[in-house]
């Protein structure tokens, strides 16, 4: 898996970056919490604090696996990381 690079979301292809809202469906968004009310009212039953961000700001600060040969989103990757964490 070493041919790939990471991306943040905001500049993946418009397919890739649909594709991954509709993945990462705990994202703790504005929009995620509209979709999916019942995991989010348990997440704050259990105590848990719900950021108020957007999917667009999610996606700007986060980064995907995507292909070097192509510049797509590399879907054998199952997680995301913050651009915090990631190393250049």
């Amino acid at each position: 898996m070493s041919a790939v690079f990471w991306m943040v979301g905001t500049e993946l292809a418009p397919a890739d970056r649909e594709h991954v809202l509709r993945a990462y469906v705990h994202r703790m968004t504005t929009e995620a919490r509209q979709q999916w009310p019942d995991f989010a009212a348990r997440m704050i039953l259990d105590g848990y604090r719900m950021p108020e961000r957007t999917d667009a700001q999610w996606l700007a600060a986060t980064c995907f696996a995507v292909r070097k040969r192509d510049g797509r989103l590399d879907q054998r990757f199952k997680r995301c990381e913050t651009t915090y964490a990631v190393r250049v």
